[in-house]
């Protein structure tokens, strides 16, 4: 792992545990909703009544990683969904009615560049890589000195 948290890898695994232990009825199989700047997957999940017949379902959503700074945000997402599990596993009504009554949308990893760079850089953790690797374009990072205080 990176330095106590979960790597990119990791990470998929994880949702790919959670859908096997909660079934096709109440999760979805890790979506791969879109790419980065370096093409990595920004992979989402969704718990609870996530089905075609669900769209009167509230729905919830819940994104870290925004920073790759902050790895915190991944396991915070991670151990959420852990509790949901264990908990609707070990017969929790109130965690079963949660369930069967909403969508639970979960985005654990927003900016995969950054945090690969970051594991890349200090793999003991640590590392200032805040934004992604975009280095071009109107706006975007162009310094690629790493460690830069957040820049790119």
């Amino acid at each position: 792992s990176f330095a106590g948290y979960f790597t990119l890898a990791e990470l998929s695994n994880f949702l790919d545990s959670v859908h096997t232990r909660l079934g096709p009825a109440l999760s979805t199989q890790p979506l791969r909703i879109g790419k980065s700047a370096s093409s990595r997957d920004i992979l989402a999940i969704c718990v609870g009544q996530c089905g075609r017949d669900s769209a009167r379902a509230p729905a919830a959503l819940y994104t870290a990683l925004h920073h790759a700074r902050e790895p915190m945000g991944i396991m915070a997402l991670a151990y959420t969904l852990e509790h949901i599990v264990t908990q609707y596993a070990a017969g929790d009504t109130a965690m079963q009615a949660l369930l069967e009554a909403r969508q639970l949308w979960f985005i654990p990893a927003l900016n995969p560049d950054g945090y690969a760079r970051n594991q890349k850089q200090k793999p003991r953790g640590g590392g200032n890589q805040r934004k992604n690797d975009n280095a071009g374009g109107k706006g975007a990072c162009t310094s690629r000195t790493y460690d830069a205080v957040g820049h790119c």
